[in-house]
């Protein structure tokens, strides 16, 4: 039987990333990667990242924008140009992650795990472990064993691959009539394009088609190659580790609530979760998260969860932004001292502030039940 200083069971942004981390910061431990796709596909294919990910793990991108832009579905009201934006395909990064690590990879679906013992089995070998940290996203093999709370609230999305050479050259976000969110890259004779509903239902029967799309005049011309559902987990819930196994990624919420902003935080927190590794406690790998990111994820939560009426304000909100592009920065970048501009305050019905309140009071203190 072999055994492994760190196992890490899923093979995506989390599990790739972790395993380059641990490469770069605690490069003595042995590490095994366990994924039962041996070709690491991911129904999420793009997403836009930051230049700072791009420099960092020297990522490879499909292409670069000048721009991000936003719009509702009959007004494009903001072009955001503080820095350029990467369009990065899941399957290409993770490959380049793993590759990079150096870790032992096998293309096997774990069958079975004894936590007493630190064993791990799979279809055709068993190992031993110090560490074992669960990737394995929207799976939750590891909580479910435990039967630890899951996260309950998601992105719930319709994501397409179009054939077809677009006008439009940047890429856009849109929020629409009904509620949904749109994304939209084009790059080379490709188009990316998604729609996305947050809820609680992984059911993308749910997601209808909004009566006006901004972009219908392109994505109805163009050939369909590609249509994937796709979940991502969007409440992070505790604990974040459990004796010496850990939860990292979608298999505790680890994507913040807006969309596109998942592969920053996870590769961060990943190193919160080395440096509790290298001091042999895990204990610290959830106090470091929650002190870097738990406001934030909360105030991403409130604002999603006010109801019909707060949609409307937040799109009238948001139109009111225009003229403030480093608040919508900060937003994407998941700045932990976020503060709407207070002209713009000013303007927020007193109702909706105080249900604001209601939510934040109302899951910070489920949150308390939780272990926080």
């Amino acid at each position: 039987m072999q055994k492994y200083d760190v196992i890490i069971t899923g093979a995506g942004i989390a599990g790739s990333g972790l395993a380059y981390n641990l490469k770069r910061y605690l490069p003595e431990k042995r590490v095994l990667v366990l994924d039962k796709n041996k070709d690491l596909i991911r129904d999420y294919r793009h997403r836009l990242t930051f230049p700072r990910i791009i420099r960092e793990y020297s990522l490879p991108y499909e292409t670069s924008y000048p721009a991000l832009n936003f719009c509702t579905h009959d007004e494009h009201f903001f072009r955001f140009t503080r820095e350029k934006f990467y369009l990065v395909n899941y399957r290409k990064i993770c490959n380049t992650l793993l590759e990079k690590s150096e870790a032992d990879f096998l293309p096997e679906k774990v069958t079975g795990v004894s936590l007493k013992h630190k064993l791990i089995r799979t279809s055709e070998h068993d190992f031993s472990y110090d560490y074992l940290v669960d990737c394995t996203g929207i799976n939750y093999f590891l909580r479910k064993k435990l039967r630890l709370r899951l996260p309950d609230k998601l992105w719930v999305g319709k994501t397409r691959i179009l054939k077809g050479k677009s006008a439009v050259k940047e890429p856009f976000y849109c929020l629409n009539d009904n509620g949904s969110f749109e994304d939209f890259y084009p790059y080379g004779n490709h188009i990316a394009h998604g729609i996305w509903r947050y809820t609680d239902a992984k059911d993308t029967r749910i997601i209808e088609p909004p009566r006006n799309i901004h972009f219908s005049h392109i994505v109805d011309k163009a050939e369909l190659a590609e249509e994937h559902n796709t979940y991502v987990s969007a409440n992070p819930v505790f604990p974040l580790y459990y004796k010496n196994c850990a939860f990292l990624g979608d298999s505790f919420g680890n994507s913040t609530t807006i969309a596109s902003e998942g592969i920053r935080p996870i590769l961060d927190t990943s190193k919160h979760l080395i440096r509790a590794i290298k001091r042999g406690n895990l204990k610290l790998y959830q106090n470091s998260w929650k002190k870097e990111y738990f406001n934030i994820y909360l105030k991403h939560l409130v604002s999603k969860n006010l109801g019909r009426r707060n949609h409307m304000h937040r799109m009238r909100t948001i139109k009111a932004l225009r003229e403030h592009g480093d608040f919508f920065y900060d937003v994407l970048d998941s700045k932990p001292d976020l503060k709407i501009p207070k002209e713009v305050m000013d303007k927020i019905p007193l109702d909706i502030k105080l249900r604001q309140l209601f939510y934040f009071l109302k899951y910070r203190a489920s949150y308390l039940f939780q272990g926080h």
